[in-house]
C-alpha cells in the first residue's frame, strides 16, 4: 500500500501528514492520518534603516545631554529642589541640644524644638514622628512611585506640579494647624505624600539629561540634603523666632513654589 505524506499550511504554522495505524474492531489495522505540527519558522529581526535615520534626526533636535545650558539648569534646579524638599522632613536630633533652646541643627528639628517648648504643642511628646512621617513616605513609597513614573512616562511634568501642589498646600494648611493631629496630617503625611510624588520624576529626568556624566550629576544631587544642612536650619531658626512657626510655613510655601517653577520649565528633556 502507498502512502502519501502531505503538508497542509493551517494559520501561521504548516501540518505535516504522516500516516499512523488504526485498529478496528474487527481486528483490521488500517492507516489513517493524523496532523503533526513542525517547527514553526523562524523570522530574523532586522533594524530598519528609516527607523535609525529618524532616531538620529530626533537626538540631533533634542538639547544636548550632559553639557549644555538646559543640562546644566536642570541640575542646578533639581539640586535646590531637594534641597528644600527634604531640609523640611529631615528629623535626625543631635546628642547635644543647646540649653537655651535654640534650634536642631538639622531643618524639621529646628521645628521640633520650637514646637516643645511653645504652645499649643508644648510638651508633646509625639512631635518627633512629624518628621518619621514625612520621610517614611518617601522610602516605602519608593516602589509604587518608580513603578507609575516609569508607565506614565509622557506625564511627568503634570505628576511634578500634582505633587509640588500638594506640598504647598500641605506647608500652607500646616500654618493654621490648631492642634497635633492636624499639624501631623499635614506637615507630616500630606507633605510627605506630596514629595514622593514629586520627586522621582524629577530623579527619573536626571538620567536623561545626563547620561556620560551621570555619575557626577547623581553624586551632585544626592548632596542637596547635606549641603541645605549648612544653612537652612539657621535660617528657620531666624525665621521661627522672629516670625513664628506660621508665618515661616508660608514663606517656605512660597519659595517652593518658585522652585517648582524654575524646575518645570526645563522638563522634560524631549520637550525642552
Amino acid at each position: 500500500m502507498t502512502t502519501l505524506t502531505n503538508t497542509i499550511e493551517l494559520g501561521q504554522f504548516p501540518l505535516q501528514v504522516r500516516p499512523v495505524p488504526l485498529r478496528l474492531r474487527s481486528g483490521i489495522r488500517r492507516h489513517g492520518t493524523v496532523a503533526a505540527p513542525l517547527s514553526p519558522p523562524s523570522f530574523e529581526e532586522r533594524p530598519s534603516p528609516s527607523l535609525d535615520r529618524d532616531v538620529e534626526k530626533l537626538n540631533e533636535e533634542l538639547p544636548p545631554t550632559d553639557r549644555g545650558l538646559a543640562a546644566w539648569r536642570f541640575l542646578i534646579g533639581a539640586f535646590m529642589l531637594e534641597a528644600f524638599m527634604f531640609g523640611m522632613v529631615n528629623y535626625e536630633i543631635p546628642q547635644m541640644v543647646k540649653t537655651d533652646g535654640a534650634g536642631f541643627p538639622l531643618n524639621y528639628g529646628v521645628f521640633q524644638n520650637y514646637y516643645s517648648t511653645h504652645p499649643p504643642f508644648e510638651g508633646n511628646p509625639n512631635l518627633s514622628s512629624i518628621g518619621t512621617f514625612g520621610t517614611a513616605f518617601y522610602f516605602l513609597g519608593a516602589p509604587i512611585a518608580t513603578y507609575l513614573v516609569r508607565r506614565y512616562h509622557r506625564w511627568q511634568r503634570e505628576v511634578i506640579w500634582t505633587g509640588c501642589t500638594i506640598a504647598i498646600i500641605s506647608l500652607v494648611a500646616a500654618s493654621f494647624a490648631p492642634d497635633f493631629g492636624t499639624l501631623l496630617a499635614t506637615q507630616g503625611v500630606t507633605y510627605g505624600m506630596g514629595i514622593l510624588i514629586m520627586c522621582y520624576p524629577v530623579f527619573s529626568m536626571l538620567n536623561e539629561w545626563w547620561v556620560d556624566r551621570r555619575g557626577l550629576a547623581l553624586g551632585i544631587f544626592c548632596a542637596a540634603t547635606g549641603v541645605s544642612g549648612l544653612f537652612y536650619p539657621f535660617v528657620l531658626e531666624i525665621l521661627l523666632n522672629r516670625y513664628g512657626p506660621a508665618t515661616t510655613l508660608r514663606v517656605s510655601a512660597v519659595a517652593l513654589t518658585l522652585l517648582c517653577g524654575e524646575i518645570s520649565s526645563v522638563l522634560p528633556r524631549e520637550s525642552a
